[in-house]
Protein backbone atom coordinates (compact mmCIF):
# COMPACT_ATOMS: atom_id res chain seq x y z
CA UNK A 1 0.00 0.00 0.00
CA UNK A 2 0.85 4.04 -0.27
CA UNK A 3 0.42 6.89 1.78
CA UNK A 4 -0.85 9.67 -1.05
CA UNK A 5 1.27 12.66 -0.83
CA UNK A 6 -0.31 16.07 -0.70
CA UNK A 7 2.23 19.48 -2.38
CA UNK A 8 0.76 22.65 -1.79
CA UNK A 9 2.31 24.87 -4.52
CA UNK A 10 2.11 29.03 -5.18
CA UNK A 11 2.25 30.10 -8.78
CA UNK A 12 4.87 33.08 -9.19
CA UNK A 13 3.50 35.42 -11.75
CA UNK A 14 6.82 36.95 -12.92
CA UNK A 15 7.65 33.24 -15.02
CA UNK A 16 4.79 31.20 -14.76
CA UNK A 17 6.97 28.82 -12.58
CA UNK A 18 5.50 27.54 -9.31
CA UNK A 19 7.22 26.77 -5.99
CA UNK A 20 6.64 23.46 -3.42
CA UNK A 21 5.07 25.10 -0.17
CA UNK A 22 4.98 22.28 1.87
CA UNK A 23 4.23 17.89 0.63
CA UNK A 24 2.56 16.55 3.76
CA UNK A 25 1.32 12.56 3.67
CA UNK A 26 -2.42 11.48 4.17
CA UNK A 27 -2.67 9.57 6.95
CA UNK A 28 -5.17 6.85 4.27
CA UNK A 29 -2.96 4.50 3.65
CA UNK A 30 -4.69 2.79 -0.01
CA UNK A 31 -4.06 -0.75 -1.28
CA UNK A 32 -1.97 -1.49 -4.21
CA UNK A 33 0.02 0.65 -5.46
CA UNK A 34 -1.62 2.92 -8.34
CA UNK A 35 -5.03 3.82 -7.34
CA UNK A 36 -5.41 6.68 -5.29
CA UNK A 37 -6.62 10.20 -5.52
CA UNK A 38 -8.05 11.33 -8.29
CA UNK A 39 -9.11 15.31 -7.96
CA UNK A 40 -9.23 17.59 -4.49
CA UNK A 41 -10.41 20.86 -3.84
CA UNK A 42 -9.52 22.53 -0.47
CA UNK A 43 -11.22 24.95 2.03
CA UNK A 44 -10.88 27.16 5.20
CA UNK A 45 -13.41 26.47 8.18
CA UNK A 46 -15.14 29.49 9.54
CA UNK A 47 -15.74 27.67 12.65
CA UNK A 48 -12.14 26.34 13.74
CA UNK A 49 -9.74 28.58 10.92
CA UNK A 50 -8.55 24.99 9.81
CA UNK A 51 -7.57 24.02 6.18
CA UNK A 52 -9.74 21.19 4.74
CA UNK A 53 -9.36 19.05 1.68
CA UNK A 54 -11.86 16.91 0.11
CA UNK A 55 -10.43 14.02 -1.73
CA UNK A 56 -11.78 11.84 -4.58
CA UNK A 57 -10.91 8.78 -4.79
CA UNK A 58 -10.49 6.82 -8.33
CA UNK A 59 -11.87 3.72 -7.31
CA UNK A 60 -14.72 2.80 -6.62
CA UNK A 61 -14.86 1.87 -2.02
CA UNK A 62 -11.12 3.84 -2.43
CA UNK A 63 -9.96 0.30 -3.87
CA UNK A 64 -8.90 -1.09 -6.81
CA UNK A 65 -8.73 -4.20 -8.46
CA UNK A 66 -12.56 -6.34 -8.56
CA UNK A 67 -13.41 -3.92 -5.45
CA UNK A 68 -12.67 -0.38 -6.91
CA UNK A 69 -14.87 -1.20 -9.82
CA UNK A 70 -18.09 -1.73 -8.22
CA UNK A 71 -19.96 1.05 -9.27
CA UNK A 72 -22.22 3.33 -7.48
CA UNK A 73 -19.83 3.45 -4.34
CA UNK A 74 -17.78 6.78 -4.75
CA UNK A 75 -15.92 8.25 -1.88
CA UNK A 76 -15.09 11.59 -1.02
CA UNK A 77 -12.07 11.97 2.23
CA UNK A 78 -12.21 14.44 4.22
CA UNK A 79 -9.50 15.77 5.50
CA UNK A 80 -7.72 18.29 8.13
CA UNK A 81 -4.30 19.69 7.74
CA UNK A 82 -2.35 19.47 10.40
CA UNK A 83 0.62 21.50 10.49
CA UNK A 84 2.93 19.03 12.84
CA UNK A 85 5.22 20.21 15.93
CA UNK A 86 8.56 21.51 16.10
CA UNK A 87 10.26 19.08 13.50
CA UNK A 88 7.42 20.81 10.55
CA UNK A 89 6.33 17.49 9.98
CA UNK A 90 2.60 18.01 8.38
CA UNK A 91 -0.12 15.73 7.39
CA UNK A 92 -3.36 15.43 6.12
CA UNK A 93 -5.48 13.50 9.13
CA UNK A 94 -9.23 11.71 7.82
CA UNK A 95 -12.18 13.37 9.46
CA UNK A 96 -14.71 11.08 7.60
CA UNK A 97 -15.20 9.84 4.51
CA UNK A 98 -18.27 10.93 2.16
CA UNK A 99 -20.17 8.82 0.34
CA UNK A 100 -20.86 9.52 -3.52
CA UNK A 101 -24.94 9.19 -4.08
CA UNK A 102 -25.42 6.01 -5.64
CA UNK A 103 -26.83 8.21 -8.90
CA UNK A 104 -22.89 8.31 -9.19
CA UNK A 105 -22.62 5.20 -11.20
CA UNK A 106 -19.03 4.76 -12.15
CA UNK A 107 -16.94 2.73 -12.85
CA UNK A 108 -13.60 5.24 -11.73
CA UNK A 109 -13.80 8.78 -10.92
CA UNK A 110 -11.28 11.24 -12.10
CA UNK A 111 -11.73 14.70 -10.72
CA UNK A 112 -14.49 17.12 -8.71
CA UNK A 113 -14.88 20.52 -8.77
CA UNK A 114 -16.93 22.58 -6.16
CA UNK A 115 -18.64 25.73 -7.22
CA UNK A 116 -19.52 28.85 -4.82
CA UNK A 117 -23.18 27.78 -4.35
CA UNK A 118 -21.98 23.97 -3.83
CA UNK A 119 -22.56 22.93 -6.79
CA UNK A 120 -20.59 19.94 -7.39
CA UNK A 121 -19.02 18.28 -10.81
CA UNK A 122 -17.41 14.86 -10.73
CA UNK A 123 -16.17 13.31 -13.75
CA UNK A 124 -15.38 9.80 -15.16
CA UNK A 125 -13.00 8.99 -17.90
CA UNK A 126 -14.10 5.48 -18.13
CA UNK A 127 -16.90 6.31 -18.62
CA UNK A 128 -17.12 9.74 -20.14
CA UNK A 129 -19.72 11.39 -18.18
CA UNK A 130 -20.34 13.38 -15.22
CA UNK A 131 -22.39 13.67 -12.27
CA UNK A 132 -23.57 17.16 -10.51
CA UNK A 133 -24.76 17.51 -7.16
CA UNK A 134 -24.94 19.64 -4.39
CA UNK A 135 -22.59 19.92 -1.30
CA UNK A 136 -24.02 21.35 1.87
CA UNK A 137 -21.72 23.91 4.25
CA UNK A 138 -19.99 25.90 1.47
CA UNK A 139 -20.10 29.48 1.79
CA UNK A 140 -18.04 30.08 -1.13
CA UNK A 141 -15.18 28.34 -3.46
CA UNK A 142 -12.74 29.17 -0.87
CA UNK A 143 -14.63 28.65 2.41
CA UNK A 144 -16.63 26.13 4.41
CA UNK A 145 -18.75 26.75 7.31
CA UNK A 146 -17.85 23.64 9.22
CA UNK A 147 -16.51 20.42 8.03
CA UNK A 148 -19.08 18.54 10.24
CA UNK A 149 -21.71 20.53 7.84
CA UNK A 150 -20.14 18.66 4.31
CA UNK A 151 -22.74 16.39 3.26
CA UNK A 152 -24.31 15.73 -0.41
CA UNK A 153 -27.74 16.87 -0.59
CA UNK A 154 -30.29 14.80 -3.25
CA UNK A 155 -29.30 12.51 -5.98
CA UNK A 156 -28.05 14.56 -8.45
CA UNK A 157 -27.88 14.56 -12.25
CA UNK A 158 -25.85 12.50 -14.91
CA UNK A 159 -24.44 13.84 -17.84
CA UNK A 160 -22.56 12.30 -20.84
CA UNK A 161 -19.87 13.65 -22.27
CA UNK A 162 -20.65 14.64 -26.41
CA UNK A 163 -20.35 11.39 -27.99
CA UNK A 164 -19.99 10.16 -31.91
CA UNK A 165 -21.93 11.58 -34.70
CA UNK A 166 -23.88 8.60 -33.95
CA UNK A 167 -24.45 9.27 -30.56
CA UNK A 168 -22.43 6.00 -29.26
CA UNK A 169 -18.94 5.71 -29.14
CA UNK A 170 -16.88 7.55 -26.63
CA UNK A 171 -14.66 10.83 -28.26
CA UNK A 172 -13.68 12.51 -25.02
CA UNK A 173 -12.07 9.56 -23.09
CA UNK A 174 -9.60 11.08 -21.06
CA UNK A 175 -10.83 13.73 -19.04
CA UNK A 176 -8.83 13.82 -16.13
CA UNK A 177 -9.28 17.13 -14.76
CA UNK A 178 -13.02 19.80 -13.93
CA UNK A 179 -13.49 23.08 -12.97
CA UNK A 180 -16.15 25.46 -12.49
CA UNK A 181 -15.97 28.80 -14.49
CA UNK A 182 -19.80 29.59 -14.22
CA UNK A 183 -22.91 28.04 -12.70
CA UNK A 184 -23.80 25.93 -15.70
CA UNK A 185 -20.82 26.10 -17.68
CA UNK A 186 -17.14 24.00 -16.68
CA UNK A 187 -13.81 23.85 -17.84
CA UNK A 188 -12.35 19.75 -18.78
CA UNK A 189 -8.79 18.29 -19.46
CA UNK A 190 -8.41 15.63 -21.26
CA UNK A 191 -4.78 13.54 -20.47
CA UNK A 192 -3.11 12.06 -23.32
CA UNK A 193 -4.69 8.75 -25.26
CA UNK A 194 -3.88 5.26 -23.90
CA UNK A 195 -1.28 3.80 -26.45
CA UNK A 196 -0.56 0.55 -27.79
CA UNK A 197 -4.39 0.06 -28.89
CA UNK A 198 -5.83 0.19 -25.45
CA UNK A 199 -8.31 3.00 -26.35
CA UNK A 200 -10.53 2.74 -29.69
CA UNK A 201 -9.39 5.56 -32.66
CA UNK A 202 -12.08 7.81 -31.81
CA UNK A 203 -10.79 8.85 -28.82
CA UNK A 204 -7.67 10.56 -30.10
CA UNK A 205 -9.42 13.74 -31.46
CA UNK A 206 -10.20 15.04 -28.18
CA UNK A 207 -6.90 14.29 -26.30
CA UNK A 208 -4.34 16.53 -24.53
CA UNK A 209 -6.79 19.44 -24.79
CA UNK A 210 -8.95 21.86 -22.72
CA UNK A 211 -12.97 21.57 -23.52
CA UNK A 212 -15.83 23.89 -22.38
CA UNK A 213 -18.89 22.76 -21.40
CA UNK A 214 -22.45 24.51 -20.84
CA UNK A 215 -24.95 21.96 -19.17
CA UNK A 216 -28.07 21.74 -20.90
Amino acid sequence: GFHAIVEEVALREADGEYELLRACPTDLEFDGDSKGFEGAVGFAAQDDGEIYMLGLCEGNHCKEGKKGKERGNGRVVVMKRNQGGEEGDCSWETIETLELPKTADFQDYSAISVSSSGKVAVTSQEDSMMWVGHLSGIVDEDTITSANDLEFQGDGELFNFPRDENGCKHVFCNIEGVHWIGEDQIVAVSDKMKSNGKQPNECFSNDQSIHVFVLP
